[in-house]
């Protein structure tokens, strides 16, 4: 047992280590431990901090070079980045992978494109919606085929016609965001006589305002269902917004819901707002908070109730899928059709769930792939139940 355990403690910290060595790199891009355990990073141009070299540890030689393109540093690219790389790491001809921030700048994305072409690249990840929106509105083809990756929907952003019809260009569209009628579904699950709802967002961050805030608050207004946006001006002035703008939208809710009983409150994916969940949780009171993310929902206080979304790590999984697909010559990237995860993936604290006194319909208990007990602790992750104590 002590030699286990000392093994167990080397082997910590060497991949905390591995950790730390990709945390020099520059704070724009990190994984998480278990990926930067299996691969090694470099900079092939020690001058550019913005440009990544990924190669599996004890791979043969890779034959083909990937790159993943990032507009900036987020945490949702950090998980969507860790989630292609163990995906690529199960491979059995890993490739060697670019990652590379084009800082949101055309000109270096035009460079990075011919950079991509003039070395032979098999495939390109669009790592986040302002690429998505750089790529989709060149006038030129992409000179290598692309897939992207923790985007919001590119069909309300007009990037292509419809979910079922590839993009005839040489760029394979993935989606961040649930249909809409699934939401309004899974909403009227949870509340069979909903009268109201208020949509949180961002109005800065405009693929969140059109494809998650707009959508769903038409498609509830035409079932007869009050929906109120509440938009923030961005992270500096997000909870002073909120103090003044969510408990006005309560009131108006009122109209329809004097008590609030059948009423919700819905966060949309932008992360101006939900950074800001303790605010929320405080104003909400006894209104359940809602998140279309599910990383909102989480261990301890600091989390929404309930989440019916698309998560991080489903999106980049399905990106993963599709690259394979191109790769393998299965399809080319223009022929796929939008990729939508179904069924949403949901997540449960049953800590504010209580709290507020809020019944969890047995088919959302059944189909959540993340539940937190009424302690706040984990007690199913990944679909997987935890042992008592973790």
């Amino acid at each position: 047992m002590r030699a286990a355990a000392l093994l167990l403690s080397l082997a910590l910290t060497l991949a905390g280590a591995r950790a730390d060595a990709f945390d020099r790199i520059g704070d724009w891009f990190k994984i998480a431990p278990e990926a930067a355990a299996l691969w090694e990073a470099d900079l092939p141009d020690p001058a550019d901090e913005m440009r990544v070299r990924l190669r599996l540890k004890d791979a043969p030689e890779p034959t083909r070079r990937i790159y993943v393109v990032y507009p900036r540093k987020s945490s949702a690219y950090d998980v969507a980045m860790t989630t292609l790389l163990e995906a690529f790491a199960a491979r059995a001809d890993p490739p060697e992978i670019i990652a590379v921030n084009f800082e949101k700048d055309p000109a270096r994305g035009e460079s990075i494109l011919g950079e991509a072409a003039a070395e032979g690249a098999a495939l390109a990840f669009a790592m986040g919606s302002e690429t998505v929106e750089w790529l989709a509105a060149r006038p030129a083809e992409p000179p290598v085929p692309f897939v992207t990756v923790c985007a919001k929907d590119p069909v309300p952003l007009g990037q292509i016609g419809g979910y079922r019809e590839g993009s005839g260009r040489n760029i394979a569209f993935t989606s961040l965001n649930l249909l809409v009628d699934v939401q309004v579904e899974h909403l009227k699950l949870l509340k069979p006589a909903l009268k109201g709802v208020a949509i949180l967002t961002d109005e800065s961050n405009v693929s969140a305002v059109e494809t998650q805030a707009r959508p769903i608050a038409e498609a509830l207004r035409q079932t007869g269902i009050e929906a109120v946006e509440v938009a923030v001006s961005g992270a500096e002035t997000a909870r002073a917004d909120l103090e003044r703008l969510l408990p006005a939208a309560l009131e108006r809710l009122r109209a329809a819901d004097p008590k609030l009983d059948e009423s919700l409150i819905w966060i949309t994916g932008a992360t101006a707002v939900f950074a800001e969940i303790e605010t929320i949780n405080r104003l909400a009171g006894s209104v359940p908070v809602l998140s279309v993310a599910p990383e909102v929902v989480q261990a301890g206080e600091e989390s929404a109730a309930l989440s019916i979304g698309v998560s991080f790590e489903s999106n980049a999984r399905l990106a993963a899928s599709y690259a394979f697909k191109v790769l393998s010559g299965e399809a080319a990237a223009g022929d796929l059709p939008v990729g939508v995860v179904s069924p949403p993936d949901i997540a449960i604290n049953f800590l504010h769930a209580r709290r507020i006194d809020l019944s969890i319909p047995f088919p959302l208990f059944e189909a959540a792939s993340a539940i937190y007990g009424p302690a706040g602790e984990p007690v199913r992750l990944n679909g997987r139940s935890l042992p008592p104590g973790g």
